[in-house]
């Protein structure tokens, strides 16, 4: 693979966010939701009601009524709603991290605007990365301009050598003019190309769109840190603590 291969392979990368998806555990919640609200949604519209003789799983149990029914499922969809509501809501930050917060710099028209902003001709692949891909180009190289400066250096160096040395004073002074005037050229172009670098580099855009990635990244990281105490720890272990002290208490 090229140079130029390889940087537009990750042009390409950078240039095309990734759509928000669900992870694996988020999928097997939203499957259970699924199935726990149709059940409950279908036995509510039909009318269903627990009949006094009939088994569940092969057991006859005593004191089961429809309303205590019908709070088991209630207290297991709303778990399993705000389980999946969580993964979402991480999974669309995650998402919202990854584009750095640009959709707010978008413009589709006009390519002399404003220089912080980023023309795309599509909003979902307007970001920083984006933006500096397009800047990259004014950049120049910066250590590709130093062998011709030092070069026209070494020129200079023979012809006041050479001048030095006595030989035709007037063929050598247009000589060392024509090498002053060959270096003070690739001077200008070098500080250009530095003061080019200077202004993107310091450029408001940067600034702006890495304090809003910090500050969706610092709450998608807390959003995480909770729903895995509150969701994943706290809610099974007292679930099941309560479980075990109803059961212990209520021995037969």
């Amino acid at each position: 693979m090229t140079e130029d291969d390889k940087v537009a392979a990750v042009d390409k990368v950078l240039g095309e966010p990734w759509l928000a998806e669900l992870s694996e555990d988020a999928l097997k919640v939203r499957r259970n939701l699924l199935v726990a609200s149709f059940i409950s949604i279908g036995g509510t519209v039909a009318g269903v009601r627990i009949a006094a003789d009939s088994p569940i799983f092969g057991f006859h149990l005593q004191n089961l009524t429809d309303d205590l029914l019908r709070s088991g499922m209630a207290i297991t969809v709303g778990y399993l709603l705000l389980h999946f509501v969580w993964y979402a809501f991480d999974s669309f930050m995650g998402w919202r991290v990854r584009i750095t917060g640009t959709r707010q710099a978008f413009i589709t028209a006009g390519t002399f605007g404003d220089e912080n902003l980023d023309y795309t001709g599509d909003l979902r692949q307007s970001s920083l990365y984006n933006w500096w891909k397009g800047k990259r180009q004014y950049f120049g190289s910066l250590k590709g301009r130093m062998p011709a400066i030092e070069a026209s250096v070494s020129d200079l160096r023979r012809t006041i050598e050479s001048l030095q040395s006595g030989g035709d004073i007037i063929q050598n002074s247009t000589a060392v003019t024509d090498a002053l005037a060959s270096v003070e050229g690739r001077m200008v172009e070098l500080r250009h190309a530095i003061e080019n670098a200077e202004r993107q580099d310091s450029s408001p855009r940067i600034l702006a769109s890495l304090n809003r990635f910090d500050r969706w990244f610092s709450l998608w990281l807390r959003s995480q840190n909770l729903r895995w105490l509150v969701i994943d720890v706290l809610v099974p272990l007292v679930a099941g603590s309560v479980a075990v002290i109803l059961l212990l208490c209520h021995r037969v």
